[in-house]
């Protein structure tokens, strides 16, 4: 959804990793810089627009942050 609300045009696959680090959370996407060169901008930028369109209502997602050059980090409620 929250690709979509970004650029509804725009579709990728979503590859969701399990970081190495437990301090980069409990899973990550690199979704922002696969998207760098189809939308022409800084990963960053993607990822902030991605970020500020999730909602976790009703998930097991207790944040997100960006970090480094796009990824985006997931934190669940569950797992501690």
């Amino acid at each position: 959804d929250a690709l979509k609300a970004v650029n509804p045009d725009v579709t990728t696959e979503i590859e969701i990793e399990i970081p190495k680090e437990k301090s980069h959370g409990d899973f990550s996407v690199n979704t922002a810089m696969k998207l760098t060169k189809i939308l022409r901008t800084s990963p960053q930028l993607i990822a902030k627009a991605l970020t500020e369109a999730m909602n976790f209502e009703g998930t097991y997602i207790e944040k997100c942050e960006i970090a480094g050059p796009g990824f985006i980090n997931f934190y669940l409620s569950i797992i501690k």
